[in-house]
């Protein structure tokens, strides 16, 4: 499985995105029809997106967790990319969640380019739970876990809590692949085209010059 760097959780790439545009909201997916207020908002519109992060950040998911920003979910069909106009900055994000939570959350934010429009998806991989805030924050609560439940967002039980501290993810290994050029030292990226030939000859007809 091929890894993001620094934020953890695999590549999102055409397959996998096809894959979450088939799925329903769940406990590691979401679809945000339109872009999250953020820059200039106040506090109360923050709070929308910190909640969501926390609680997916929180959820009893597998695997990764994902928001889809600028898709519209469609029960029962693919859902419907609805072309954002501008993008969230992944730093300035990352700096308004975790100064407020008792420890810091992994996630990614990145912008996704789509023959259909621009999206962005949110990645929060599974983690060492569980992540509250350390002071109250517009209608969130401090010392609160929130936490998703199917397609909706509640506040998890002592007893939820104490478990999420019993069940560690397991640390997994991963290694990052990119290539260069040996010319100029240009980066060919992390993926790379291979083309093999199988050549048939005489093995008579190639003259032999000893060792």
């Amino acid at each position: 499985v091929q890894k993001e760097k620094g934020g953890g959780g695999r590549i999102m790439n055409k397959e996998l995105l096809e894959q979450l545009l088939h799925q329903e909201e769940s406990e590691s997916l979401d679809f945000k029809s339109e872009q999250y207020k953020f820059a200039g908002a106040i506090d109360f519109e923050k709070a929308k997106l910190l909640k969501d992060i926390l609680a997916f950040a929180n959820s009893w998911c597998t695997g990764d967790a994902h928001v889809l920003v600028g898709v519209k979910e469609i029960k029962g069909h693919r859902s419907q990319i609805n072309s954002l106009s501008e993008q969230l900055d992944d730093a300035d994000l990352q700096d308004f969640v975790n100064k407020k939570l008792n420890r810091p959350i992994t996630f990614l934010y990145r912008a996704v380019s789509t023959p259909e429009g621009n999206i962005a998806v949110i990645t929060i991989p599974r983690q060492t739970r569980p992540f509250h805030l350390k002071k109250d924050f517009a209608n969130l609560k401090a010392n609160t876990v929130y936490v998703k439940r199917g397609s909706s967002t509640d506040i998890a039980s002592l007893d939820e809590v104490a478990r999420m501290g019993e069940h560690h993810p397991k640390t997994e290994t991963s290694l990052e692949l990119s290539f260069i050029s040996g010319d100029d030292g240009r980066s060919l990226g992390r993926e790379l085209s291979v083309r093999s030939y199988v050549l048939r000859y005489d093995a008579d007809s190639v003259p032999r010059y000893g060792v």
